[in-house]
């Protein structure tokens, strides 16, 4: 049995996706009060357990790339160019080897605080060495 540590992967991706490019702005949890002065920004987080498959873990991290609107439309590119980058992030940080993972997009919707963000909802399955 293994014994992993869901704080310091959580860190390990989220330093990941800061390091990568996607946003300077990325937050285990969604931070309501400074979102109206942000361009864009990133919620991670695991979503669930991690669960033991004998040598790896496996576990679903929950990512929602959020960028404001341009000119009261959604700023498609910004959110586009996020993903992209969300994509390409690498497959080993900070002593972590995280295997191939796909990444399932649930869509962009409207921001739900009214501060005229859209929001791409996306499940990262991932597997731990």
């Amino acid at each position: 049995m293994n014994n992993f540590d869901p704080t310091a992967i959580e860190n390990a991706f989220i330093d990941a996706i800061y390091n990568g490019g996607v946003s300077q702005n990325v937050f285990p949890n969604r931070p309501r009060s400074s979102e109206r002065d942000l361009a864009d920004f990133v919620v991670c987080h695991i979503n669930g357990t991690i669960r033991d498959r004998g040598a790896l873990g496996e576990c679903t991290f929950f990512v929602a790339l959020f960028a404001k609107n341009v000119n009261n439309m959604k700023n498609g590119a910004k959110l586009s160019a996020m993903q992209t980058k969300l994509k390409a992030l690498p497959v080993e940080f900070d002593n972590i080897v995280i295997r191939p993972y796909t990444f399932t997009p649930n869509g962009d919707i409207p921001s739900d605080a009214g501060y005229h963000t859209r929001v791409f909802y996306i499940n990262a399955f991932i597997k731990i060495a």
